[in-house]
């Protein structure tokens, strides 16, 4: 029989130096038993062997296997997370996000403003019910003066009033009937907002303008958007 029992079998796996040669020991011993007639036992004895470093080996790959997805989801998180430098436009302390309860202590002309802006820009990112939600609004715990973030979702193109009525953080405090002269208040601020457009375009870095496709086109498209508010149907949204 020579060796080609040892070399068949631990072709099947890759095995430690200590396991081959308590193997190769076997099957040393085997031979000499072949030739008295007596080979069951040790060979069911290797084959034990053999399978036990067949199931180390692939619980070895399946840990491989399983670091490597861990792995690339880390790296997935941090590319969606982002690290190191970030940009931000201000350090404010001493804040807690708002929830459901504390919404009666805070400056209820804000809240109003608030439901107006984010109507205003078609924002569907600022939402909180009894139930709880994602109200991406702050609050400092001193004075209760309100601090709004978060403004990456604007200018949506599936932004629905109704779901802005019902979920918004404000909606509870948006009046059922608004009289005329806060609507024309509303109009006469967004008018004088917008005569800072240009102006505020202008700051843009140009690294960012480099990152966005079609930079100039999105510009153009979020001016009509704010300019809407010169169409009577914009109203009827607030109404």
């Amino acid at each position: 029989m020579g060796n080609s029992i040892v070399d068949g079998m631990s072709a099947e796996t890759d095995l430690t130096a200590a396991e081959q040669k308590a193997i190769n020991d076997k099957a040393n011993k085997l031979i000499n038993l072949d030739k008295l007639g007596n080979i069951d036992e040790p060979m069911a004895e290797i084959e034990k062997n053999t399978t036990a470093g067949a199931e180390k080996e692939a619980t070895n790959k399946t840990n491989k296997t399983g670091q490597a997805q861990r792995d690339k989801f880390d790296a997935d998180y941090q590319f969606e997370i982002g690290e190191g430098v970030a940009f931000a436009s201000e350090f404010i302390p001493d804040l807690q996000e708002v929830n459901y309860q504390i919404l009666d202590s805070l400056p209820q002309e804000t809240l109003r403003d608030l439901y107006v802006f984010d109507y205003w820009i078609k924002n569907a990112d600022r939402n909180l019910t009894v139930l709880g939600g994602n109200p991406n609004l702050f609050y400092a715990q001193s004075n209760l003066a309100v601090k709004v973030l978060d403004h990456n979702l604007a200018f949506d193109d599936d932004f629905l009033i109704q779901e802005h009525q019902q979920l918004h953080v404000s909606s509870d405090y948006w009046p059922a009937q608004i009289d005329y002269c806060a609507l024309q208040n509303y109009e006469r601020r967004m008018g004088e907002a917008l005569l800072k457009w240009q102006e505020l375009v202008a700051q843009i870095p140009e690294d960012w303008q480099q990152g966005a496709f079609d930079y100039h086109g999105i510009i153009q498209q979020m001016a009509l958007r704010l300019k809407e508010y010169l169409d009577q149907e914009f109203w009827e949204g607030l109404k």
